[in-house]
């Protein structure tokens, strides 16, 4: 390829080379992916050390889900926390969350953090 199909002219003029556009793109995906993963490890840790005890994966799989979006995933999971007293933040609950819906309930997210 050469120089000039390597840059690109931004809005006002400036001149950005290509190559640097990808690496940051990518660099970028990567952080949010990495997020995810850490999200999901913690929610896999949450879950297994306060919720397994009673749910077992029956209560996740089936012919019939018991969430069908992830409103409903995170209102359930912020119920039942409650209902055993844990007080999770916010944080905590999207993580147990992005667990369930990892293992068990693939569902659309809305949301930019999925």
């Amino acid at each position: 390829m050469d120089e000039m199909a390597m840059r690109k002219t931004c809005p006002g003029g400036t001149v950005v080379r290509t190559g640097s556009l990808l690496w940051l793109m990518g660099t970028a995906l990567l952080a949010v992916t990495t997020a995810s993963a850490e999200d999901i490890g913690r929610g896999r840790l949450l879950y297994e050390t306060y919720c397994v005890f009673c749910h077992t994966t029956k209560i996740h799989s089936g012919d019939e889900p018991r969430v069908k979006s992830w409103e409903q995933l995170l209102f359930q999971v912020s119920r039942w926390q409650k209902e055993v007293r844990q007080n999770w933040g916010p944080d905590d609950i999207d993580a147990v969350a992005h667990y369930l819906d990892d293992r068990y309930y693939k569902l659309p997210c809305p949301s930019l953090t999925c």
